[in-house]
């Protein structure tokens, strides 16, 4: 085996090149912009996230989560629930900026 220059090779293609070494966490990152679905995948995060907050009354009532243009869009189906959301909304959007980080979300909407 050559020492110089050593190249792990994926079904018979450079798959990578150890002489420039990435992190795995830079080519995840750059693999999800380049196929464009990071905000999806924030999304599903977001989702997941949503579960680990509330019980299953709330889950329910829950439409969908939506992430656009940093915004956090929750609809939620019963004005009940929605309003008592609604005087929590500063709280969640702390919550949602703590685990997502302050430059990922920015607002967060309740409809």
């Amino acid at each position: 085996m050559n020492s110089k220059k050593r190249i792990i090779r994926f079904r018979k293609h450079n798959f990578y090149n150890i002489k420039d070494p990435k992190n795995i966490r830079s080519v995840l990152l750059e693999s999800i912009r380049d196929l464009d679905i990071e905000e999806k995948l924030n999304e599903k995060l977001l989702t997941k996230f949503w579960k680990e907050l509330f019980g299953n009354a709330i889950i329910n009532a829950t439409q969908k989560i939506v992430l656009k243009n940093k915004t956090v869009i929750i609809y939620i189906q019963s004005s009940v629930i929605k309003n008592e959301l609604l005087m929590l909304r500063e709280a969640l959007l702390i919550k949602f900026k703590d685990k997502f980080g302050e430059e990922q979300i920015k607002n967060l909407l309740i409809y």
